[in-house]
C-alpha cells in the first residue's frame, strides 16, 4: 500500500491514517517533509519459500503480522512496491518473541537491513530502522522478506512482522 504525504492521503484507511499521525516517530519525520511509501504486510505477497499466512496478535498495532508458519530457516516472501530514486530508511513493525528468527531484508535481491527477532517474552509493536540505504532508479522493487538465521536462544525462525515503512529521506 503507498501513501503520498503531501498533505494528503492516498488509498490509506482512516484507521491507518490516524495511526500514522499519531505515531510520534513519524510524525517527527512528517514535519520535515518526509516522503513515505509504507506496505502493510499481508497475504497479498509472493511466497518464495515456506508457508506464510496473517496470525492475529491481539497485542499488536492492527491485531496481525504476517508469519512464516513452516518456521524455517530460508523461508521468504517477496512483495512489490514502486519506490522513487533517493535514499531512504527503512523501519519494521514487528513482534518479538523467543521463537523468532533473524530478519534480513533485501531490496531487488540485496540486503539492506537485518534484525533479530528473538526475545525470552513477547513484546508488540518493536520498530526497527535502518538508514541510508539508496534506490538508485524510479521503479517497481522488489521487496523481500527472509528468514536467514536465528539468536541462539530462539527456538525457531519464526517471523512476526506487520508493516516497513519506507521514508524517502533525501
Amino acid at each position: 500500500m503507498g501513501i503520498s504525504l503531501g498533505g494528503r492521503y492516498v488509498g490509506v484507511s482512516a484507521q491507518l491514517a490516524n495511526a500514522i499521525i499519531t505515531n510520534a516517530k513519524l510524525a517527527t519525520d512528517i514535519a520535515i517533509g518526509g516522503t513515505y511509501q509504507l506496505f502493510t504486510i499481508a497475504a497479498m505477497g509472493t511466497v518464495v519459500a515456506g508457508t506464510w499466512a496473517t496470525s492475529a496478535i491481539a497485542s499488536q498495532t492492527f491485531g496481525y503480522a504476517m508469519q512464516n508458519t513452516t518456521g524455517a530457516q530460508n523461508d521468504e516472501i517477496t512483495y512489490k512496491v514502486y519506490l522513487a530514486a533517493g535514499t531512504y530508511s527503512a523501519t519494521c513493525h514487528h513482534y518479538k518473541a523467543a521463537d523468532i528468527g533473524i530478519y534480513s531484508i533485501r531490496i531487488d535481491g540485496v540486503e539492506v537491513q537485518t534484525f533479530d527477532g528473538y526475545n525470552a517474552g513477547d513484546v508488540a509493536n518493536v520498530y526497527t530502522t535502518q538508514a541510508s540505504i539508496a534506490i538508485a532508479a524510479n521503479g517497481l522493487k522488489t521487496i523481500g522478506i527472509k528468514m536467514t538465521s536465528k539468536n541462539a536462544g530462539s527456538s525457531a525462525y519464526r517471523s512476526a512482522i506487520t508493516e516497513i515503512i519506507m521514508v524517502r529521506t533525501s
